[in-house]
Parts: C-alpha cells; sequence; structure tokens
C-alpha cells in the first residue's frame, strides 16, 4: 500500500493497512491449525486404548502414593542402631561421599536427580566435575538420617576437606520414580541427592580441625 498510494499518511489508509493486517494473521491462525490436525494422531481403538491404560495407571499410581504417604510417619536416625547403617539414605549418602573421595565423578552423577540428567544430557559428568572437583573431600562421617517428608529426607555429616578444614552439612535428598516424580517408601524409587556441593558447602557450618 505504501507503494501504490502516495498520500498514504491518513486514516483511510491506515484503515485498510490494519484490516489487510488482520486478514494475514487470521490466515495464519488458521493455517496452523490445519497443520496441527493434520499432525494429530487419528482418533483408532489402539490409540483409545492406550490413552485409557495410561489413565488407569496414573490413578492406580496416585492411589498407591496417597496410602504410602498415610503410613509413613517421620522419624531420625543416629549411629548405633540397625536402622541407621540400614536405612537406604545412609546407604546412598555413603556411596556418594566415597565416589566424591575418590574422584569417581561418573558413578557420582548416577546419584543425581533426574531433572539434572535431563537438563545436561551427556554432559553430565562434565557437570557433576566442574561441581565438585573444587572441594576434594579427604574423609566423611555421616552423623544422622532425617526422613523430613514422605519423599523427602535430609543426611547430617562431617566433612573433611583437604588443608584440615571440616564442616558439617546437610545433604538433601528426594525419592524419584523412573518418570521423576517424587514417590515414598515401599514404591519403586531411589533417593536422588538435590543439592549440588556448592549450595549445602556454602549453608555449611565450620568445625575445629581435629
Amino acid at each position: 500500500m505504501y507503494g501504490s498510494i502516495l498520500n498514504y499518511d491518513n486514516i483511510t489508509v491506515a484503515t485498510k493497512a490494519f484490516n489487510r493486517l488482520l486478514a494475514v494473521a487470521d490466515w495464519a491462525v488458521a493455517r496452523e491449525k490445519e497443520q496441527r490436525h493434520q499432525a494429530e494422531e487419528p482418533v483408532t481403538r489402539s490409540s483409545v486404548g492406550r490413552q485409557l491404560k495410561e489413565t488407569l495407571g496414573a490413578i492406580r499410581e496416585q492411589a498407591e502414593a496417597d496410602r504410602a504417604n498415610k503410613q509413613w510417619k517421620r522419624a531420625e536416625y543416629r549411629p548405633g542402631s540397625e536402622e541407621f547403617t540400614g536405612h537406604p539414605l545412609y546407604k546412598q549418602t555413603h556411596e556418594l561421599l566415597t565416589c566424591w573421595k575418590r574422584h569417581n565423578y561418573g558413578s557420582l552423577s548416577g546419584l543425581m536427580t533426574h531433572d539434572l540428567h535431563n537438563k545436561y544430557g551427556k554432559s553430565v559428568r562434565s557437570e557433576i566435575r566442574l561441581a565438585f572437583e573444587p572441594f576434594p573431600l579427604d574423609d566423611f562421617e555421616i552423623c544422622a538420617v532425617r526422613h523430613d517428608m514422605e519423599a523427602t529426607g535430609t543426611v547430617l555429616a562431617v566433612l573433611a576437606h583437604s588443608g584440615g578444614k571440616r564442616v558439617s552439612a546437610e545433604l538433601r535428598w528426594g525419592r524419584e520414580n523412573a518418570p521423576a516424580r517424587p514417590c515414598p517408601e515401599p514404591m519403586p524409587g531411589q533417593w536422588r541427592l538435590v543439592f549440588q556441593p556448592r549450595v549445602f558447602l556454602d549453608r555449611a557450618n565450620s568445625l575445629p580441625a581435629e
């Protein structure tokens, strides 16, 4: 319209321009809907059956989680009891700190949340190395296991770093299933570390060197 009308700076031409613009927008929306409709899976017996199966599975999983949540009770375990060393959180924390101490960042990355793996993909091991390597671990002691909520827990540990520095840190864990949804025991799942070392070390309390 700019090229076909010389006296374009007026309300009439502006109105015509907006009309054409709105027409193009309507066409674009209609075209997008058409393409989306063509890409959609046609409704068949198998697709309906699959959707129904997925819905029923989600309902059963939620019902199982509700039953487990009702049975859950807050608990704290200390050294000297079988519940302490036998708790999955103790075992996971001991494995994680051992990997950290041995610089085994590949195995250590397997104990992180699914979100971290989804975020970094194949480079997750490199990210774990960058996160843990600046804080070399010489030794550790697990002091307490706290089952704070249905699918979350905290482990209190003393970490001894190079140079004789010792800190008391709280490692936060979440229990996840394969699709990365929170799941309480006894549902199938695994405890995974929530915070990276920079976070829980910043919150750690310094202790006198032994």
